[in-house]
């Protein structure tokens, strides 16, 4: 029986505190840090188990796939 590896996207937001004087001040300060994407550890038995940030930020992920014209779930048949 062949077996498969299905690739399922979520959305996942980096959510940060900033004080900053307007809301686009506090968007461009986030970008320009460069610290908000998620990092990969190791652990529950191997590698690309958990995701996580540094410092103050948090992570919040979808509940639901995402698909769009650009992003679809993909489907590899594995040998």
């Amino acid at each position: 029986m062949p077996k498969y590896q299905v690739h399922v996207p979520y959305i996942c937001w980096v959510r940060v505190e900033t004080e900053e004087d307007s809301a686009e001040d506090a968007k461009e300060a986030v970008l320009d840090n460069g610290d908000t994407c998620p990092l990969s550890y190791v652990g529950n038995g191997g590698t690309g188990k958990l995701i996580g940030v540094e410092g103050g930020m948090s992570i919040d992920v979808s509940d639901e796939p995402y698909e769009s014209d650009d992003v679809s779930i993909e489907v590899e048949e594995l040998e």
